[in-house]
């Protein structure tokens, strides 16, 4: 008899600690699902930084392409008018 109730008293501390573990598996479940979903989450926002990334590239280079025409262009303007005072001074010298 003794036994008897020892083995139930065994199954019932069994059971309780299936009980038991059933919400910490269940959590545990969860936060792995979680993980998986944060995860793919930072992929995409890893994908779009590196979109941005080459966007924001293409437009350094650009407005570098455009600074250099805009520079070139003033370039050339200061030569033509230093040539221009120079006519004009040559002319209004007599030369």
């Amino acid at each position: 008899m003794r036994s008897g109730q020892e083995r139930l008293v065994q199954e019932m501390r069994s059971r309780q600690e299936e009980i038991k573990n059933q919400p910490q598996a269940h959590v545990e479940c969860q936060v792995d699902n979680i993980k998986i979903h944060v995860d793919g989450c930072i992929g995409k926002i890893e994908h779009e930084v590196q979109c941005m990334m080459g966007k924001i590239e293409k437009v350094e280079r650009e407005i570098r392409r455009k600074i250099e025409g805009v520079e070139l262009k003033g370039q050339r303007k200061i030569e033509e008018s230093k040539g221009e005072v120079k006519r004009r001074s040559a002319t209004s010298r007599g030369e």
